[in-house]
């Protein structure tokens, strides 16, 4: 039997970066199954809007765990931007499930993990990509619930902005 070779805690976020980026590829491929007639948009998406709920406040958590943890003035304050926009589609998600939900702070742990190991570049890129695929994941909804199309607009603004913040 051979050693089990050490992993650095960096090799094990990266490594649960990459099955999360499986996943949410594999998860996008599912989203285009049409509404069955017997059922409306609402009843049919339920559970997604939900995750998706669910989702945006785990997120305005994290961002504002991120700026308090980040040391330019001027990134805390897009961080905190970012974390009331997603507090804002939370918002947007309730009308439509009516569920109350709390948010949770594993993401936020995550984020913050990362950010202490790989630095601003690499926990900034995960989550630029991670806006990139929540607008993907969203948009299929958009004919349906046309509201959710500016929470789209700003997961893409958000990619771009957290981009942007690498080459300064």
């Amino acid at each position: 039997m051979g050693k089990r070779k050490n992993s650095s805690g960096r090799d094990l976020l990266l490594g649960a970066v990459l099955t999360a980026g499986a996943y949410a590829a594999y998860k996008v491929s599912q989203w285009n199954r049409p509404v069955p007639e017997d059922t409306t948009a609402l009843e049919f998406y339920h559970e997604e809007l939900l995750k998706a709920q669910q989702a945006e406040l785990d997120s305005a958590l994290m961002y504002n765990a991120l700026a308090d943890l980040v040391s330019d003035p001027d990134t805390a304050e897009k961080l905190r931007g970012f974390a009331k926009d997603e507090a804002d589609h939370a918002t947007i998600y309730y009308h439509l499930t009516r569920t109350e939900l709390t948010a949770r702070d594993t993401r936020s742990t995550a984020a913050c993990t990362g950010y202490r190991l790989l630095g601003q570049t690499g926990t900034f890129g995960t989550l630029a990509t991670a806006e990139y695929t929540a607008a993907k994941a969203c948009e299929h909804l958009c004919p349906y619930f046309p509201e959710i199309e500016m929470i789209r607009e700003d997961e893409i603004r958000h990619g771009d902005e957290l981009l942007a913040m690498l080459k300064q």
